[in-house]
């Protein structure tokens, strides 16, 4: 599952409760949910928290601590709210910052188009997730874009 169905995706059926099955990606799987009904991030304080410790207080890796999946949510999280946060908490700091198809956990996500050609879940075993040297490099060599072409993004939704 890649970070697009990840917040897109259809939900057979859903009920009130603290976690809920999903179908289609995998037989079946359960998770908790990542987001509130209003499209918002369950974890957006925790998240909040963890921005704080690595860019105000230098305390960098705390986001490592984090599962797989909140790890994942946590780096799309920081994608929609870099902005919002660096005003919030670094209201003098100047920011520049690119553009970029990927999630980015590490330098070496540039230029992968490995998000895009199997989802973001592969980016698990690969050692720039978490900065694990130990895991092998998953990094697909792809163009330098700043943009996704419409297959791509098909092809991330699930389709053909």
């Amino acid at each position: 599952m890649n970070w697009i169905k990840r917040i897109f995706g259809k939900k057979v059926e859903t009920k009130q409760c603290d976690i809920h099955v999903v179908v289609g990606i995998k037989p079946t799987e359960l998770e908790e949910p990542s987001l509130n009904v209003d499209g918002s991030f369950v974890k957006a304080d925790k998240f909040e928290q963890i921005w704080v410790a690595e860019n105000v207080n230098s305390m960098y890796g705390t986001s490592d601590s984090l599962n797989d999946g909140d790890h994942i949510d946590y780096h799309i999280w920081e994608e929609q709210n870099s902005n919002e946060m660096y005003k919030k908490h670094l209201p003098n700091t100047m920011v520049f910052r690119g553009s970029n198809p990927n999630i980015i956990f590490h330098g070496g996500c540039l230029g992968c188009i490995s998000q895009r050609n199997h989802g973001i879940d592969r980016c698990k075993g690969c050692q720039y997730f978490k900065a694990n040297w130990s895991n092998p490099t998953l990094h697909i060599e792809g163009e330098e874009s700043d943009t996704i072409s419409g297959d791509d993004f098909k092809r991330m939704l699930g389709g053909e």
